[in-house]
């Protein structure tokens, strides 16, 4: 389960991710730039840091797994439109290049993905904002930790999930 060309210290903060949490009916999806990997319990984990406040957040907080979807640079536009609009208020998904694929009945993950990992939720934390640095937003965040129980590299051509219109 490893990746050979993937640059883990630069991969959040430089190149950006999407998570994404839901069901094939009914998901969201945010631009994410706090994240680590790493070994937690003998597991391989993604850990990622999600304001309480965000419309993913409820889907992180009420569904077991969740994804965690890298892109090559060219996409940075649309990771700007999926990181600063609500889902709660538009389909914001419609408004990119990205089309979200099903894999194995509980991943949403995107055709255009260079790297996906498949995380299954084994711990939930609230973050204090008072320990926050000066530079960070002084707002609720939690910090979730999922087992990447498979990696995925470009696209494996998995079931296509229709938005809605």
């Amino acid at each position: 389960m490893e990746s050979k060309s993937f640059d883990i210290f630069n991969a959040f903060h430089k190149q950006w991710a999407l998570v994404t949490a839901g069901s094939a009916t009914h998901f969201n999806t945010m631009t994410i730039s706090w994240g680590t990997m790493g070994t937690l319990w003998s597991r391989p984990v993604a850990i990622i840091f999600i304001q309480t406040k965000r419309y993913t957040y409820e889907f992180l907080d009420n569904e077991p797994y969740f994804t965690i979807c890298f892109f090559k640079n060219n996409y940075k536009k649309d990771l700007t439109i999926l990181g600063s609009n609500s889902g709660r208020k538009i389909d914001k998904l419609n408004l990119t290049k990205l089309k979200p694929q099903l894999i194995d009945q509980h991943f949403i993950s995107y055709e255009q993905a260079e790297l996906t990992l498949l995380c299954k939720k084994i711990y939930k934390t609230a973050m204090l904002k008072e320990d926050a640095p000066e530079f960070a937003p002084k707002e609720d965040h939690d910090m979730f930790v999922g087992e990447v129980i498979q990696i995925i590299e470009g696209n494996n051509h998995h079931h296509d999930l229709k938005t809605d219109d």
